[in-house]
């Protein structure tokens, strides 16, 4: 009986976590499609107390740069439109680089070929200077901080994938939307079998209750900056309470400053009166003493 008990318990949890899947997918969940406990925040949460954050991170950035990305390319797509069959073509790109949901299972382009690399390579050499060198700096800083080997959160990639695109990243030639789509499917699939399942699992089991909630109706009222792709996602910058600390100081020894200036000008102000004071009162001294000469020296002519 007890068997068939858990059998039937774990029956229902299945068809709990199955459904759970298909009206929370991940990728619908990393688009902060949905609201607390399902929010890219839990999820992203949730990754941090297991430490399998990495991906989550790698995936988001990836994607901040494929919109920065397309909006240069996009760009280029607008200059070039005397050719309708590469106006049509540059349209298809567009519309397939935002629609995410295209990338079914996240192994659609699961290879990057050296073809694709030659002629992304022809389309960023027409970018401007400015462009080039801003979409070059975010890129070079996600291969540092997850795809080179020893990279602070390093993602699991195969050697394959991980020599090309560092190869492809730091010739500086090729800085298409595409570039990380290989990286970006191998994250994908790592959530989707390890830490998604197990996401769904924690809520379904109450072992994780969202906070992001609470937090956001606490920080209701106050500013906050906010991540590029995911709309309601806040930033949280390791650095920014260090610097409101040193603002504030700055602030205060400047006040200290300024009432010492004040200070000092009162007591200048204070010792100019009072010198000024002395030297009237010493001038009323000499003139008194100037009358009383005068006067008896009168009288001595006067007695003559």
């Amino acid at each position: 009986m007890d068997g068939d008990n858990n059998t039937s318990a774990n029956r229902i949890c299945n068809n709990d976590e199955s459904e759970q899947r298909s009206k929370y997918p991940l990728r619908g969940i990393l688009a902060n499609k949905y609201p607390p406990p399902y929010s890219y925040a839990d999820y992203r949460a949730f990754c941090l107390t297991e430490l399998s954050h990495d991906n989550v991170d790698f995936y988001s950035e990836a994607c901040i740069y494929r919109t920065e990305a397309l909006k240069r390319f996009s760009k280029l797509a607008a200059t070039n439109n005397g050719d309708d069959d590469n106006k049509e073509a540059s349209s298809n790109q567009g519309s397939r680089y935002l629609e995410f949901d295209k990338l079914k299972n996240g192994n659609a382009q699961g290879d990057y070929s050296s073809q694709q690399n030659l002629a992304h390579q022809q389309q960023t050499k027409q970018l401007e200077e400015g462009d080039r060198q801003y979409l070059t700096y975010i890129l070079q800083d996600i291969s540092r901080s997850y795809i080179q080997t020893g990279a602070p959160k390093e993602i699991n990639l195969s050697q394959v994938i991980r020599s090309r695109l560092i190869q492809y990243i730091y010739d500086g030639n090729n800085l298409h939307p595409d570039i990380l789509l290989p990286a970006m499917n191998k994250a994908f699939e790592m959530m989707k079998t390890e830490s998604y399942p197990r996401f769904l699992r924690a809520i379904l089991s109450g072992q994780y209750k969202s906070k992001v909630s609470e937090q956001l109706m606490t920080n209701n009222n106050s500013s906050s900056t906010r991540n590029l792709f995911h709309e309601n996602v806040e930033i949280v910058f390791p650095n920014m309470k260090e610097n409101e600390l040193k603002e504030a100081q700055k602030r205060q020894s400047k006040e200290v400053s300024d009432c010492d200036a004040n200070t000092a000008a009162n007591l200048k102000e204070k010792e100019l009166n009072t010198q000024k004071l002395d030297v009237i009162k010493k001038t009323a001294e000499m003139n008194d003493t100037s009358g009383a000469k005068g006067e008896s020296t009168g009288f001595c002519c006067l007695k003559q």
